[in-house]
């Protein structure tokens, strides 16, 4: 029995032509970003920098403050005080009446004064303003390396999607134009197209939204409008270069997670020093001077003059405090956030040393998944080769079958 070839339908051509065309469109009015402009918007507008800065200026003034303590204290002071006074007395036929009189005094005064910090107080004060300083350097230093790595994560998926995007469409168009040689050379196998090329449409419509999540993710990180269509322009890493670097193992007490626990180690030991100073002796030496001028009125100013000045020491030795355990308590709070700060310098350190472990492995996961993406023309050629064969296969056995036929025939 002869077998009939069924021709192309011209409706279903054009219905898949249609569903390929809005899926093939490109946007013209597209925005380039390169990971390293990705980069610098990230720097100028994460807000955990922003914060951190704002903590570490925040600390750079308290650590000033701490030291100013150092420093004399001075301060000049005018005053002036303009009054009338008046009395009567009366008792029995005796009175007596004196009217309003007037009376200003003025005064200038001058102190200065300076401590001695002879329990080193004020050292330990400076000492545990500049641990909150570092560790206030520390955290923005981490928010800076944290948006750089969230940045470039959210850039390489967005630019990874875009690339599937792009080999998808690559396969679609290919798999138009085989058609276009397969309706008129062997329509045989135009349901095999059909059924591929629907697959196709499908993978195109599944990596373009991938690709806009993956896109949206990238403007959330950079807080850039959603409305705007991005085109990344940097090219993938050369990961086969990567996989051959050296990965040396990092020195954890230089990570950024151990140094702020070590800080705060410091800063909770120095704490119980702190806690206990209100035990310690204090010193203060001081020379102040005061003038005072007074009359009747303000214009007859000097009549009396007035002058004081000396020096001061001031010597404070605490020898005996009740305060019903608070300054013990105090102490004892501190030893308790000593302890906690060398238990959470522990846990970070194991913390890292299992986070570098598992970075390892994703670089890994990674580096796998990414080396095996393919280039777009590379699948294109790969399709377009297994068609032809197909093609070829396919026409072999149709003349197989006429073949078939004709032998049928003659024997009947």
């Amino acid at each position: 029995m002869t077998k009939y070839l069924a021709k192309p339908s011209f409706a279903a051509a054009m219905l898949l032509a249609s569903a390929a065309s809005p899926l093939l469109a490109q946007s013209p009015e597209t925005t380039q970003l390169s990971l390293e402009q990705a980069i610098g918007l990230a720097l100028g507008r994460d807000a955990n920098i922003d914060r951190a800065e704002r903590s570490a200026e925040i600390a750079k003034l308290q650590v000033e403050n701490a030291k100013s303590n150092y420093l004399p204290n001075a301060s000049v002071t005018v005053s002036a005080n303009q009054s009338a006074t008046g009395n009567s007395y009366r008792s029995g036929d005796q009175s007596f009446r004196r009217g309003l009189a007037g009376n200003f005094v003025g005064t200038l005064s001058a102190d200065v004064s300076m401590p001695v910090d002879i329990s080193g107080s004020i050292g330990r004060q400076v000492d545990a303003a500049r641990l909150r300083q570092e560790i206030a350097e520390l955290g923005k230093d981490r928010a800076k390396r944290n948006a750089l790595v969230d940045v470039q994560i959210a850039y390489l998926s967005a630019l990874e999607a875009q690339q599937m995007v792009t080999i998808d469409e690559a396969i679609v168009a290919s798999l138009v134009g085989l058609r276009k040689r397969a309706t008129t050379r062997l329509p045989s196998v135009l349901p095999f197209f059909d059924v591929e090329f629907a697959n196709a449409l499908e993978q195109l419509r599944n990596s373009r939204a991938g690709a806009d999540q993956a896109e949206d993710a990238l403007k959330l990180a950079l807080r850039l409008p959603f409305e705007l269509d991005l085109k990344l322009t940097s090219p993938l890493p050369d990961y086969d270069r990567l996989s051959r670097s050296d990965h040396s193992p990092p020195d954890l007490d230089k990570m950024v997670e151990v140094e702020t626990s070590k800080r705060a180690l410091e800063a909770a030991q120095l704490g119980i020093e702190q806690a206990k100073d209100y035990r310690r002796p204090s010193l203060r030496l001081g020379a102040y001077a005061t003038q005072t001028l007074s009359g009747r009125f303000i214009d007859e100013a000097g009549r009396t003059t007035n002058r004081d000045y000396g020096l001061n020491v001031s010597l404070n030795l605490p020898l005996f405090n009740y305060d019903a355990g608070r300054a013990d308590n105090s102490v004892r709070t501190m030893e308790l956030m000593r302890d906690q700060a060398r238990a959470d310098l522990e846990t970070t350190r194991l913390g890292a040393t299992l986070s570098i472990r598992q970075a390892r492995q994703a670089l890994g996961r990674a580096e796998k998944r990414l080396t095996q993406l393919p280039d777009p023309k590379a699948a294109a050629q790969a399709l377009a080769s297994a068609t032809t064969a197909l093609l070829k296969k396919s026409r072999r056995a149709s003349r197989f079958d006429v073949r078939r036929e004709l032998v049928g025939k003659a024997g009947h």
